[in-house]
């Protein structure tokens, strides 16, 4: 089974980033564990992308399973997390766009004229952001807070797929240590 877990956002606009920010997080987590942690026949891809649209679609073909993380404004309390469907993809920051179509759409298209290589389970984790709109690479520490949570949902989405799970706390926590220090 091909996998891809994509993160959506620009890690620039703070809270923009979640989507990238807990793809990285997640692609850290994987680091804890070994080959004897996976079940056979399974390949897990982690990418990012800063737009939706068909730069998205192009990126999903070939895949069995694709889980998309993005920031979105529904209306709830910055941080919040939610598992989203297809027709929920309105929500997302980076599933519409004036410059290019969105990504409903792109999927149509996929489903109709490349079904073969479109994805049997899309999969949406939305985390209600709080500032997207000024420039800095640090989120919102109730958007921040979520990325753990997110990680976690992640391996829960795929249980099938791990014999054993990681200690996504201290994952993340390196990773920012390492962050922090590559800025320093």
């Amino acid at each position: 089974m091909k996998i891809l877990i994509l993160g959506i956002g620009n890690p620039i606009l703070r809270d923009d980033g979640i989507g990238v920010h807990a793809a990285n997080a997640f692609k850290e987590a994987l680091k804890q564990l070994n080959d004897a942690d996976f079940a056979e026949n399974v390949i897990i891809e982690v990418g990012e992308a800063s737009t939706g649209g068909f730069n998205v679609l192009e990126m999903l073909l070939g895949y069995e399973k694709v889980i998309i993380i993005d920031g979105i404004v529904a209306g709830g309390k910055a941080g919040e997390v939610y598992r989203l469907e297809l027709k929920d993809f309105s929500k997302a920051l980076h599933f519409t766009s004036p410059h290019d179509t969105n990504i409903i759409t792109a999927l149509e298209f996929g489903y109709k004229c490349v079904p073969q290589e479109m994805p049997r389970d899309i999969v949406i984790i939305g985390v209600e952001v709080e500032c997207v709109d000024e420039f800095g690479t640090e989120m919102t520490p109730s958007v921040k807070n979520a990325v753990p949570k997110v990680v976690d949902m992640i391996f829960e989405e795929l249980q099938g797929v791990f014999k054993a799970r990681p200690n996504v706390t201290e994952a993340g926590e390196r990773q920012e240590q390492e962050r922090i220090s590559k800025t320093a």
